[in-house]
């Protein structure tokens, strides 16, 4: 299966201890904590392939920290196994599902059987999800089931396709390292405008490379975009030089391999929503955020980052 990162959390040190042993097998990263508020922390920091929760913990039994990984945007789709101490089965297990835990075990348990159910816990959740490596985000494939499924349902909804403005040149320059700290950034940035404006339901995906795809309300898309373009310009001059910002601008090849002048990088976001006018298939909508993409990034005298929304009942284009 591979190496994969794992967080254990539990308050006895010894059942710690036997479990590590137990991962370390399958040559696992693993990483240790104590207590539920720890566990929690560590989670939303480092983004786990899987976590395994002690239900009782002090400051935050694992119940509350599987409840609050599951509903946190950036979390949610880390598998989580809960460990009980205790005989009272159905109960806690239905309690444990109820939060959305992935899998539940009783202590004590067999260490063969704890490393079969943490293998299949994250190769179910890579199938279902399709990770993109870098930012454990759902791929391609999941993004698609989850338009599909809104379309089936007949839901009203808006689909952001986020991109950002010059980072191929960033990367030549600074580096695909520095390059995956940006995206990193774009990531947050999004989720944070999810989590504070946009709604319960709402889903994000990345693609790969610099470009994300973003599911929210009707309602909510243009408070949610606007976080985005807004929050993104404030903080993305402090991953350039300060040469670079004062300048305000970085000097590379173009992809015809001539000498160019690129700002520093912007976001661009097309939303496309069936509030307006009915969409019956996901490669319509796809269409239509390449196009509205498009105008986003030609947008004239643009200064800044920006999303643009299709509100076409026919051929009408409106710029944000």
């Amino acid at each position: 299966m591979g190496r994969h990162k794992i967080l254990i959390a539990d308050d006895d040190i010894e059942t710690l201890e036997l479990i590590e042993l137990a991962l370390k097998q399958d040559e696992h990263e693993i990483i240790t904590t104590f207590d539920g508020s720890s566990a929690l922390k560590k989670a939303q920091e480092i983004k786990p392939d899987l976590v395994l929760l002690d239900c009782d913990m002090p400051n935050m039994n694992g119940y509350d920290v599987c409840k609050n990984i599951k509903k946190d945007h950036s979390t949610c789709f880390i598998p989580v196994i809960l460990l009980s101490g205790t005989r009272t089965k159905v109960y806690d297990k239905i309690v444990g599902l109820q939060v959305g835990a992935d899998d539940y075990m009783v202590k004590p348990f067999d260490s063969d059987e704890l490393r079969a159910r943490v293998t299949q816990s994250i190769q179910r959740s890579k199938e279902f999800i399709s990770l993109n490596p870098l930012t454990k985000l759902p791929g391609t494939a999941r993004i698609e089931e989850e338009i599909t499924a809104r379309l089936a349902h007949k839901e009203k909804f808006a689909v952001g396709y986020v991109d950002l403005d010059h980072f191929k040149a960033y990367n030549d320059v600074y580096g695909y390292k520095k390059g995956d700290n940006v995206i990193f950034l774009l990531q947050e940035v999004i989720f944070e405008a999810i989590n504070l404006c946009g709604t319960k339901g709402d889903f994000l995906g990345h693609i790969g490379g610099d470009d994300f795809i973003m599911v929210t309300s009707v309602e909510k898309v243009d408070a949610v975009c606007g976080y985005i373009t807004e929050n993104f310009d404030k903080r993305i001059p402090a991953y350039y030089t300060q040469a670079d910002r004062e300048r305000g601008y970085i000097v590379t090849t173009d992809r015809r391999g001539n000498a160019r002048n690129f700002s520093v990088m912007t976001v661009s976001i097309g939303i496309s929503t069936n509030e307006k006018r009915e969409i019956s298939h996901y490669a319509e909508i796809i269409d239509i955020l390449i196009e509205m993409k498009k105008y986003a990034k030609s947008a004239e005298q643009r200064e800044g980052s920006v999303f643009v929304k299709d509100k076409r009942t026919s051929t009408t284009v409106s710029f944000n």
